[in-house]
């Protein structure tokens, strides 16, 4: 029987796309509808010692959301989120604008801004890193507190400053550019240092990838995530020191909304969903375990939409409330109220990871919120602004105990089984 030949032909190469270039592709297309739009748009002068143009101003609005987000691509690298970067981002310009107004140096001004980002980020570590907090929750925590915080620091004020030297870093210029997109580019090159030819960057990639081998393989898991948040922290912190020096103030009471709409009609139809329909018992099972909702016929897919259009068709009859309450339509109605709904789901003993939690518990959690927000208006003598604080205190303490019965339940699964010896007896 004669023998085949194998085959020598050489394997035919994939074409792969280089790294980035689909994002590099949308920029160009970007750019080349805006070039169309507007024929000026690539025109930049020279005037007293700084490039002025299209290009440039997009670059200097960019900055500071480019320093956030190249701290929060570390946390989320790592499977993680960072919440709260709005947040510190105030407390930084808030504690800048202060100090600078209590005749503070401008190095101990800085040194203050970007310590108040690095105890932030350290906050937001410990929690997930060592108390094993979901990253959503514990970062949501200071997301909260935080713009409370931001105006005690500024004692509900806008704080305006007049120091050349601080106004340098959001208005200034160096090498013709503006300081922020310098800043930017600097801190944006040491990241890529510290990832690239560190042992830092293949630290990161193996937590995000799986942190139970990344630990088993020893790498201390613990230090690299407070480390990541740590360096968010810093970012937003910078970016704070940016924009109060550009604007030579720091307004928290513009840093955030907040709202909070009366709610007891949806809670009571959540009950009556949650509690006595077959609807409510495959939600519940999708959020203990999807598999094995799955497995036992659950429509999982058809399930979830219909969750989420009714948590949209929740949202619009609280939209259409509000606007008969105040008889108006505003656009920025709303703006930060999904944090307060997501604070009464968790203080109301619900589960972020899913599978546990009642819609009376919610109830629960709205009253909270509404009543210790009655209390401080009835005080006189607390800022509005000790809500957030105290909310967020409140979302600490829940989440801890939320965290110590989980573990408590855990050991209690893994424990091991005490075999009775029946010849014995």
């Amino acid at each position: 029987m004669p023998q085949s030949l194998p085959d020598t032909t050489p394997p035919k190469r994939r074409f792969r796309w280089p790294t980035g270039m689909p994002q590099l592709v949308a920029l160009l297309l970007v750019l080349l509808v805006d070039s169309l739009v507007a024929p000026h748009f690539w025109q930049v002068a020279l005037q007293d010692g700084r490039l002025f143009g299209s290009p440039i101003d997009i670059l200097n609005r960019a900055a500071p959301v480019a320093l956030l987000a190249i701290g929060m691509t570390l946390v989320i690298a790592t499977g993680g989120i960072d919440l709260s970067v709005g947040a510190v981002m105030a407390i930084a310009g808030a504690t800048t604008a202060a100090m600078t107004v209590a005749g503070f140096s401008l190095p101990i001004v800085l040194l203050s801004a970007l310590g108040t980002g690095i105890l932030a980020g350290l906050w937001n570590g410990i929690l997930v890193a060592i108390l094993k907090i979901q990253p959503f929750v514990a970062t949501l925590i200071l997301m909260v507190a935080g713009r409370g915080v931001a105006q005690l620091i500024t004692s509900g004020q806008i704080v305006t400053f007049n120091s050349p030297d601080l106004s340098w870093f959001g208005s200034g210029s160096l090498l013709f550019l503006p300081t922020p997109v310098i800043i930017a580019v600097l801190t944006l090159l040491l990241f890529w240092l510290l990832t690239r030819k560190t042992a830092l960057g293949m630290f990161i990639e193996a937590v995000g990838i799986n942190i139970r081998a990344a630990k088993n393989a020893g790498v201390n898991t613990r230090i690299i995530v407070m480390l990541t948040y740590v360096l968010s922290g810093l970012c937003a912190a910078i970016a704070g020191i940016i924009v109060a020096a550009d604007i030579r103030g720091a307004d928290a009471n513009n840093a955030g909304l907040w709202l909070e709409l009366d709610a007891i009609l949806a809670v009571v139809i959540g009950i009556f969903l949650a509690h006595r329909t077959r609807f409510g018992n495959q939600v519940y099972a999708i959020g203990g375990n999807t598999t094995s909702a799955n497995l036992m016929g659950i429509s999982t897919r058809s399930t979830t939409i219909r969750i989420y259009m009714l948590s949209t068709g929740l949202a619009t009859l609280a939209g259409i409330v509000f606007s008969i309450y105040t008889q108006a339509g505003y656009a920025l109605a709303g703006v930060g109220v999904e944090l307060d709904a997501i604070a009464s789901v968790v203080i109301g003993g619900t589960l972020l990871s899913g599978g546990v939690g009642t819609v009376l518990g919610t109830l629960f959690g709205v009253a909270i919120q509404g009543l210790i927000q009655t209390y401080i208006n009835f005080d006189g003598t607390l800022s509005s602004w000790w809500t957030k604080i105290a909310i967020g205190i409140l979302l600490f303490i829940f989440i801890a105990l939320q965290r110590g019965l989980t573990v408590l339940w855990e050991n209690r699964q893994s424990s091991p089984v005490t075999r009775v010896n029946i010849a014995q007896q």
